[in-house]
């Protein structure tokens, strides 16, 4: 998870993807991250990517720029609240098995805990619950 680097107290944090996970980034955390754009986001799951010669140099300065910049951790206000959006309603169902996720509408559930660290271990363990349970009919 994108902010767990932050948590950890990681001085230098970059991410490379497309232009919207570059832009949900930088609303994220601000300037505690250099973003790297290596491909633009056209519809879900289509993307005009760069050549990988051209992708490796992007990152190559990207990540020589990043370490020239000085930023102070991130301090994450406790308690946390992660809020998770599924695509379909069952895996939402499935996610809010566990007592502290707390289900908000048809296809989302919100978590919270005192500390980032104990959310996102919660966040992880719903979505593997949600993402690889095999179905009953299916079954």
């Amino acid at each position: 998870m994108r902010l767990f680097a932050v948590f950890m107290m990681c001085h230098y944090l970059a991410i490379t993807g497309d232009d919207f996970v570059c832009q949900e980034a930088q609303e994220t955390v601000g300037n505690h991250v250099h973003t790297i754009e290596v491909k633009k986001a056209l519809a879900y799951n289509i993307g005009e990517c760069y050549p990988p010669k051209v992708t490796a140099e992007m990152i190559r300065q990207g990540m020589v720029d990043a370490f020239k910049e000085s930023h102070q951790p991130l301090q994450i206000a406790s308690p946390v609240t992660i809020e998770l959006g599924f695509y379909r309603p069952e895996h939402a169902d499935l996610a809010s098995r566990f007592p502290c996720v707390e289900r908000i509408s048809e296809s989302e559930v919100r978590i919270c805990q005192e500390t980032y660290l104990e959310a996102i271990e919660i966040v992880w363990q719903a979505l593997f619950q949600a993402e690889l349970t095999v179905p009953k009919w299916l079954a």
